[in-house]
């Protein structure tokens, strides 16, 4: 019954700072530090959560039902980061970039 409190108290901390979070996502660039603090809370209730749920020892169709979204939110979040972390192909030059260097001199 304390693992169930527990996680509901959780939950009602991440319903919370997500509603920060939302509220935070509209806010100016010159917020960025307090999106970044936001951020940096919302990371630790979550993984607090998951802690919580872990020790619970949750059925597979519960753990679904609380944790899809949130893995899915993790998968995006983690293809952004992998799609900045590759740089792009630099473009090969044209063949009309070319043409003085390789036209034969007239004699």
């Amino acid at each position: 019954m304390r693992s169930s409190s527990v996680l509901y108290s959780f939950a009602k901390q991440l319903g919370g700072l997500e509603d920060e979070r939302a509220h935070l996502s509209q806010a100016t660039p010159s917020a960025a530090k307090e999106i970044a603090m936001a951020r940096n809370r919302w990371i630790r209730v979550v993984k607090a959560f998951l802690a919580c749920a872990e020790v619970a020892n949750l059925d597979a169709e519960t753990d679904n039902l609380l944790f899809a979204p949130l893995r899915a939110a993790e998968q995006v979040a983690d293809n952004r980061m992998r799609s900045k972390a590759t740089p792009a192909p630099a473009p090969s030059p044209s063949p009309a970039s070319n043409t003085n260097s390789e036209q034969p001199k007239a004699s």
